[in-house]
């Protein structure tokens, strides 16, 4: 459920660019039915006339959560969008949609400029020609626009950096959503729903990720091939983005000394531990240190 309507614009001085990702636009909103679509508080440049559509040039991730529509997209069919649909807006590419005038939609999105290639958006599964998918309710996804709508609203010191690492988070889900929809209920899921189980909890170990294949009852080979396709990520990819995801919790959140992380998540030296931060995020670990 959508608590309150919020919209945010910001100029090209409001944001940073972090990690290739500039934050350009963030709302979300509940569209009653039999109400003009969409509302004329847009700026220009985001509102059209559903006559002509528009281009945008930056991509925009959408969410709709409840109530039904349609998406165009040049090169494609009208779609048919229900609760639980999320669809990829790209740069330059021209769209429009809108929901039932019987039904309205509560919708969520987040536009940004990206200066580094995004694998997540440009893939078999998810790229322009196959822009919109069906991943059904997922509360993290409502929570998480939640979140960082406060984020744009509050615009506290780092705010640029949360909005960026919220995309991130967002399109992952988004990606993460699409095969487990595909792979529900299937035998396979829960083997792999089990291996992903075991690298949360060994979060801080080191170990052979062919031990998990085993313990899941699956060859190695054939695990790596199914996970990939079920995570968009290589089992060893995952795991270590799991160790730097934690790993950048505890810096920002902590009071532990970096050595103290280090051996925490599992790193035989401090040292190494720093290069695989700086190598992720261009960062040091002191550097990002809540302050």
């Amino acid at each position: 459920m959508i608590g309150k309507n919020f919209l945010e614009y910001f100029a090209s001085t409001d944001t940073e660019d972090f990690m290739g990702i500039k934050v350009l636009d963030i709302g979300s909103g509940k569209i009653p039915l039999n109400t003009k679509y969409p509302k004329p508080m847009h700026p220009t440049g985001y509102y059209f006339d559903w006559e002509y559509g528009r281009r945008l040039d930056h991509y925009q991730l959408v969410y709709i959560s409840n109530g039904k529509g349609i998406f165009e997209f040049e090169g494609g069919e009208q779609c048919e969008v229900s609760a639980g649909t999320f669809f990829v807006v790209y740069p330059k590419v021209w769209h429009r949609y809108k929901p039932a005038f019987n039904t309205g939609w509560d919708e969520h999105w987040v536009g940004f400029r990206a200066s580094t290639h995004l694998p997540f958006l440009h893939n078999e599964s998810i790229n322009p020609s196959n822009p919109i998918h069906q991943i059904g309710i997922d509360e993290r996804i409502i929570n998480l626009f939640h979140e960082l709508t406060k984020v744009a609203e509050n615009k506290t010191s780092g705010f640029s950096s949360s909005l960026a690492g919220g995309v991130f988070y967002l399109a992952g889900i988004f990606s993460n959503g699409l095969k487990n929809y595909q792979f529900k209920s299937s035998q396979r899921e829960r083997q792999l729903q089990h291996a992903i189980s075991l690298m949360h909890n060994r979060i801080n170990l080191s170990f052979n990720l062919e031990e998990i294949a085993t313990e899941v009852g699956m060859s190695y080979s054939l695990f790596r091939q199914l996970f990939t396709s079920y995570t968009g990520l290589s089992p060893k990819k995952y795991f270590l983005n799991l160790k730097l995801s934690k790993s950048l919790e505890l810096l920002k959140y902590s009071d532990m000394q970096v050595k103290e992380i280090a051996h925490q998540m599992g790193f035989e030296t401090t040292q190494y531990f720093t290069r695989f931060i700086k190598q992720r995020v261009g960062k040091n670990p002191q550097s990002l240190r809540k302050t």
